[in-house]
C-alpha cells in the first residue's frame, strides 16, 4: 500500500509526494497500471521500492508525465528504487546526483 503525503508550500500550492513498494516492475502491465495509478493520483513526487529492474531497464518509466526520473543501479534483478519527479514540478536534481557512482539508495 502506497503511503501518501501532501506538502502545502506557501502560496497555496501543494506538493503531492508518495512512497511506494511496488513489488517488481519488471512486467509491463504492472507497471502501466502502477504509472497509471499515480498519474490519477496526481502525484508530484513518487519513490518507488523493490523495482525490480535491471540497468537500462529504467527507461521504461519514463512516461509523458515523468519529467525526471532517479534509479538505483544494480545488476541484481531482486532490488532496485526509483524516483519519479512530474514534468510540471518546481525543483531539479542536479546532473552530477543522476549520474553519480557513489549514490546509493
Amino acid at each position: 500500500m502506497a503511503h501518501n503525503d501532501s506538502y502545502s508550500a506557501p502560496g497555496n500550492s501543494s506538493v503531492k509526494i508518495i512512497s511506494w513498494n511496488v513489488k517488481s516492475l519488471a512486467y509491463s502491465v504492472k507497471r502501466k497500471r502502477v504509472l497509471s495509478h499515480l498519474q490519477c493520483l496526481g502525484v508530484g513526487t513518487a519513490f518507488l521500492q523493490e523495482t525490480h529492474l535491471r540497468m537500462g531497464e529504467h527507461c521504461r518509466l519514463h512516461t509523458d508525465w515523468v519529467g525526471q526520473a532517479c534509479h538505483s543501479k544494480f545488476n541484481f534483478k531482486s532490488r532496485g528504487v526509483a524516483i519519479l519527479i512530474h514534468k510540471n514540478s518546481l525543483y531539479l536534481i542536479p546532473f552530477w546526483i543522476q549520474m553519480g557512482d557513489m549514490l546509493r539508495f
